[in-house]
């Protein structure tokens, strides 16, 4: 099962969002931000796209606050999360870079977090 969208459209779609809600009243309802927070628990790579043989776009650190967005499985059926890494790491990847995480490195649960081909 792969991703039914490419990550291109994935992040036009979370800017979208994002530009919406910073927009929108102050007194309007709905979230203030994208995704969920999750947190790594080991130093972990971001991936293009699901499975390790994609290029990595960064690395999500332990503790990273990391907005998870959706949840899909690799070509062996591993789990991965879209999320977006929201700190910079000192002029070596740009703040709020974009990739898929292995599940298995988050510390919280992401059963949740909605199924990336209905994002």
């Amino acid at each position: 099962m792969g991703i039914s969208r490419p990550l291109s459209v994935v992040i036009a779609a979370c800017a979208a969002v994002a530009l919406s809600a910073a927009a929108a009243p102050a007194s309007a309802t709905g979230p203030l931000g994208i995704g969920r927070a999750i947190h790594p628990r080991i130093d972990t790579g971001l991936y293009s796209a699901p499975g390790l043989s994609t290029p990595r776009t960064g690395t999500a650190k332990a503790g990273d606050n990391v907005a998870g967005i959706c949840r899909t499985t690799d070509n062996r059926g591993n789990r991965m999360v879209l999320g977006i890494d929201r700190p910079g790491r000192d002029g070596v990847q740009w703040a709020n870079t974009v990739g898929y995480i292995w599940d298995l490195d988050i510390r919280e649960n992401t059963d949740d977090l909605p199924d990336c081909g209905t994002v």
